[in-house]
């Protein structure tokens, strides 16, 4: 009888174990998650603050597509 409520319990509590690992696991997961999007955030934010920082006439994204020989329009 002792031991068949011992099992009980044994049983009982399998669930439980099983349960717990892939919670710590998620946490993990959502923990590196959270520290890649803040790199990524960061990295994204100094690209703006260099890009705004350059002035308007040195940013030609097409200046590679051009023909050198071509006149370029006036800038106002």
């Amino acid at each position: 009888m002792k031991s068949l409520i011992v099992a009980a319990i044994i049983f009982a509590t399998l669930p439980t174990a099983t349960y717990a690992e892939p919670n710590a696991l998620q946490e993990l997961i959502d923990k590196q998650r959270k520290e890649e999007n803040t790199n990524v955030d960061k990295d994204y934010q100094r690209n703006i603050r260099a890009q705004s920082s350059t002035p308007a006439a040195k940013r030609d994204p097409w200046g590679n597509v051009r023909n050198p020989d071509t006149v370029q329009p006036k800038q106002k």
